[in-house]
């Protein structure tokens, strides 16, 4: 009653008019839900909670922290595949790049040392993108050629140099962080990926070098037409993508206790299915490292519970690959 007569005192008033509601703005309720920075996260929480009203050994401690072992090396790849997409390109060879730098760190930590078998697997990654990056600078050929050739090549060197047998015998000095050693008990591994994940973040959001990658990726010539040096940093971003394709193989090694010349088969396609799935838009020019990282947890944690639930093998390859599907359709909405 007391807001009734509030309204028909107001009406009575002269020059008091009453505003209409305000119309529910679809459009923004409908950005908002599509959203990677809202619906991504939502999607996730409701993933985990689900999983663990099926499967309450979801929520045990070695499971957890299984699960952050699994991201660990996805996440720095998908850091990696990032990094190129943003500026327009694509690199195909990070999973083999990851492979060929755990042998070459396997290769040399078993005669010189832990820091020079590192420092040398980085090394090994590193080449890879400067391999790619120079090729596509220089001769504007296409990123998903060459780095496919560049895949096959880091494939087969990995082969040649092992003889298609896995490296044993490293120093447990190396394999028990990665593997096993806990701070906090959170992975070491996983860690060091959280590190990088936001070391790229920071690098693409604050510095020159991340904005010069997204006008790139926006508008390559606007790019080249405002000054910006664009063939030295496509390079740039290659390298960076090989160099954190070594840091992943240094993970993957450390956690398997063993170099394999075929580890980072697949890895590539999981990598820029998680980039796909986060929001970063395949076309360059925008996305962000957190992106890549919802997209990381998302089938990570869709992986884990179908392990958990014994889906088979088969089924959990179409899930995956209509999961991609669909946020493949999800991103082109939210872009419209």
């Amino acid at each position: 009653m007391q807001i009734e007569q509030q309204i028909e005192q107001q009406i009575e008033q002269p020059g008091v008019r009453l505003r209409p509601p305000r119309p529910v703005d679809v459009a923004r309720i409908r950005g908002l839900f599509l959203s990677s920075d809202l619906a991504l996260p939502a999607l996730i929480v409701a993933l985990f909670l689900g999983t663990a009203l099926l499967e309450p050994t979801v929520l045990n401690l070695s499971n957890l922290q299984n699960v952050l072992r699994q991201m660990s090396v996805l996440t720095v790849l998908a850091c990696a595949v990032t990094l190129t997409i943003v500026s327009g390109g694509l690199d195909l060879s990070v999973g083999a790049g990851a492979a060929a730098a755990g042998v070459v760190a396997a290769t040399v930590m078993n005669g010189h040392g832990v820091l020079a078998g590192c420092v040398a697997g980085l090394g090994a990654g590193a080449f890879i993108g400067l391999l790619n990056g120079l090729v596509i600078s220089r001769f504007d050929v296409s990123p998903f050629i060459v780095t496919l050739g560049t895949m096959s090549v880091a494939s087969g060197f990995s082969l040649v140099v092992t003889d298609g047998l896995p490296i044993y015998g490293l120093p447990t000095s190396f394999t028990d962080p990665l593997g096993y050693e806990k701070f906090a008990g959170v992975p070491i591994s996983f860690l060091i990926a959280f590190v990088t994940l936001v070391m790229l973040g920071a690098v693409l959001a604050r510095t020159r070098f991340g904005r010069y990658l997204y006008a790139i990726g926006g508008n390559r010539d606007a790019a080249t037409y405002a000054g910006v040096p664009v063939r030295r940093y496509v390079a740039a971003a290659y390298i960076g993508s090989g160099l954190l394709a070594g840091v992943a193989g240094l993970l993957l090694t450390g956690r398997v206790a063993a170099a394999q010349p075929t580890a980072g088969t697949g890895l590539e396609l999981q990598a820029i299915a998680a980039v796909i799935i986060g929001g970063v838009a395949l076309t360059g020019g925008s996305g962000r490292a957190r992106h890549a990282f919802y997209g990381v947890a998302l089938l990570t944690l869709l992986s884990n519970a179908m392990n958990l639930l014994s889906v088979s093998s088969n089924a959990q390859l179409v899930i995956q690959g209509l999961t991609v599907i669909v946020a493949v359709v999800a991103d082109r909405g939210r872009r419209r």
